[in-house]
């Protein structure tokens, strides 16, 4: 039986490097990551790929367990909404994401192809 405990979270931080940069925010019981830039195309990054899902179910299902909700942005627009708030559509539902939710399937595309 999972244990939900409901988190309050306040703070702002920022990851940057030659080849990363992302905003993180928080603010009560919502988080924000806007990714300017992540080398999601490279070698290393695709072999990982299948890892970085199964990463990405867990945290989905942490944040849902706390009450929390992380919109993922990429250049200020919104990828995912993971977490207690999401609302799982049909191509999540297919691929087993839960508490994943996927906003705009073209930005996500336009995101792995070009990042």
């Amino acid at each position: 039986m999972e244990i939900t405990k409901i988190m309050d979270l306040e703070g702002a931080v920022n990851i940057a490097s030659e080849q990363v940069n992302i905003n993180i925010s928080a603010h009560g019981q919502h988080m924000t990551a806007d990714i300017n830039r992540y080398p999601f195309n490279q070698p290393s990054v695709i072999l990982g790929f299948n890892n970085f899902l199964i990463l990405l179910k867990q945290v989905a299902k942490t944040l849902n367990n706390r009450g929390l909700t992380l919109t993922i942005m990429y250049k200020r627009r919104i990828l995912c909404l993971i977490g207690r708030d999401a609302n799982p559509g049909l191509l999540s539902r297919i691929f087993r994401f839960e508490h994943i939710q996927l906003k705009n399937i073209a930005v996500l595309i336009g995101f792995l192809l070009r990042s």
